[in-house]
C-alpha cells in the first residue's frame, strides 16, 4: 500500500496441508504503476477463503523480495530434478502444474523430483502447455513417450502446439509409474514449439473437494523412434477421429444397411458432456437394415489380444437405448462381437468390453480387423443415428 493506494493482491493456493511450503508471488506486472512507488505498507492475507467453515490456523514466515525468476525453456528429455524446476509451464482453465516429491520412487522412475498436474474446478480441458527451447526436431522420431503415475485410471492428453494435433492414452489407476506412447507418425511437421497436457479431457476437476482423484504425476517426457502406438506397442489406440489422429482418415466398409449410407466423420453434436472431442464418427441404421448392420475396418494397427490391451472402451451417443456390438477379425475367423446396451439417450457416454477371456484364443493373435454394430437392435422402429468416438485399449 501506498497511502490510500494499493497494488491489489495477489492470490495463490498452498498445495500442502500440515507442512511448509514455499509460494511465489510474481508483481513484476505492477512495475511503473503509481500505486508501485514509495510503497509503505504490507499487507498478508493467510487464508484468504470464502468458505471457512471453522477457525484455521496458518504460520507464514521469510518473505523475500527479488529479481524475475526467469524460467528456462525445456528440453528434450524433460525431467525435473535440477532442484524442481517446472521450465515454463503456462496453466490454464484451472490446471495448475508444480514440481514436487516422486510419490512413488522404484520400477521404472526412481527420480527424486517429478511434475505434478493437479485439476481445479474450471473448465473441463484444464491443463498447462509446457514452452520447449525450440522447435522439435522429428529426425529422432514421432512417438513422444511419458511417465506417468495416478491412483486412478485417467485419459490423458497429449497435443502438439503448432500444428494442432493430439493423441490420448490412458494410465490404468494402478498407483505406479507406467510409461505411455503417444504416436504421431504421419502428423509431425515444422512449428511445434510447446506441448499441451490435458489430464481427463471432458471432465471438470476437483482438486479442492477430491485431491486424490484430481493429482497426477509425470516425468521424463521424451521423442524416440516409431516402436509404440496409443497405449502401448500392441495396441490399436486411441481410435479418435481427430485430424491427424487415428480413424479419420481410414477405410470403413458399412454392411447389412440397406443402401448401406458410408460412415461419417463429423462435429461432435455435444461437447458439453462427457466428450469434448472436435470430431467423432457418426452411423445412420436404416430402419429396414438387419439388426446387426455394422461397419468395419482393415485399418487399425495389427495386434494380439493380452493383458495390457483387451478391455476396449467406446464413447457413445445415441438416440435410443440399444446393443452397441464390437468384434475383432483375423481372416475369415472373428473373437465374436460382445454387446454392451448404452443407458443414456442424447449424451454421451462411454460403455466398457471386456475381451479378457478372448486372450489366448486362435482368433486373438495378430488381428487386422475391427467391426463396430453401433445400433444391434432387433425392434428399430425408424432409422437410427449413433455417434462414437475415442475407442481405448488397455488393461
Amino acid at each position: 500500500e501506498q497511502g490510500a493506494a494499493s497494488t491489489g493482491e495477489l492470490k495463490v493456493a498452498n498445495t500442502l496441508v500440515d507442512q511448509w511450503e514455499e509460494l511465489t508471488f510474481d508483481f513484476s506486472s505492477k512495475i511503473g504503476e503509481p500505486s508501485s512507488s514509495d510503497i509503505t505498507g504490507l499487507v498478508v492475507f493467510p487464508d484468504f477463503n470464502d468458505a471457512r467453515s471453522s477457525d484455521n490456523v496458518a504460520y507464514f514466515d521469510n518473505l523475500t523480495f527479488s529479481a524475475q525468476e526467469v524460467v528456462p525453456p525445456a528440453t528434450m528429455p524433460v525431467g525435473f530434478e535440477d532442484g524442481g524446476s517446472l521450465f515454463s509451464f503456462s496453466d490454464f482453465e484451472g490446471g495448475v502444474a508444480s514440481a514436487v516429491d516422486n510419490p512413488g520412487p522404484g520400477g521404472i522412475n526412481d527420480s527424486a523430483k517429478v511434475g505434478q498436474m493437479q485439476k481445479f474446478a474450471g473448465a473441463s480441458y484444464a491443463g498447462s502447455t509446457l514452452i520447449l527451447d525450440g522447435e522439435v526436431d522429428f529426425s529422432a522420431g514421432s512417438v513422444f513417450t511419458m511417465k506417468l503415475w495416478s491412483s486412478r485410471e485417467v485419459p490423458v492428453t497429449f497435443k502438439l502446439e503448432g500444428l494442432n494435433v493430439q493423441r490420448i492414452a490412458t494410465h490404468t489407476g494402478s498407483s505406479s509409474w507406467e510409461e505411455l506412447s503417444f504416436d504421431f507418425d504421419g502428423s509431425t511437421g515444422e512449428g511445434v514449439e510447446a506441448i499441451t497436457l490435458i489430464f481427463d479431457n471432458g471432465n471438470v476437476g476437483d482438486a479442492d473437494g477430491a485431491p486424490g482423484d484430481w493429482t497426477f504425476f509425470f516425468d521424463g517426457i521424451d521423442l524416440g523412434d516409431d516402436s509404440g502406438s496409443g497405449e502401448g506397442s500392441d495396441n490399436p489406440g486411441p481410435i479418435d477421429f481427430e485430424d491427424g489422429g487415428l480413424g479419420a482418415a481410414w477405410t470403413w466398409a458399412v454392411f447389412e444397411n440397406v443402401d448401406n449410407p458410408a460412415l461419417e466423420i463429423v462435429d461432435n453434436p455435444d461437447t458439453s458432456g462427457a466428450n469434448a472431442s472436435a470430431t467423432v464418427a457418426k452411423f445412420t441404421a436404416r430402419q429396414a437394415g438387419a439388426p446387426h448392420a455394422g461397419t468395419n475396418t482393415p485399418d487399425a494397427a495389427t495386434f494380439t489380444l493380452d493383458e495390457s490391451n483387451s478391455v476396449v472402451k467406446i464413447m457413445v451417443f445415441k438416440s435410443v437405448v440399444s446393443d452397441v456390438g464390437i468384434k475383432f477379425e483375423q481372416g475369415a475367423a472373428s473373437t465374436g462381437e460382445l454387446k454392451v446396451a448404452n443407458t443414456l439417450v442424447d449424451q454421451w457416454e462411454e460403455l466398457t468390453f471386456d475381451f479378457s477371456s478372448k486372450i489366448g484364443e486362435p482368433s486373438s493373435s495378430d488381428i487386422t480387423g475391427l467391426v463396430l454394430f453401433p445400433d444391434f437392435n432387433d425392434e428399430r422402429s425408424s432409422d437410427n443415428v449413433a455417434y462414437f468416438d475415442n475407442l481405448t485399449f488397455s488393461a
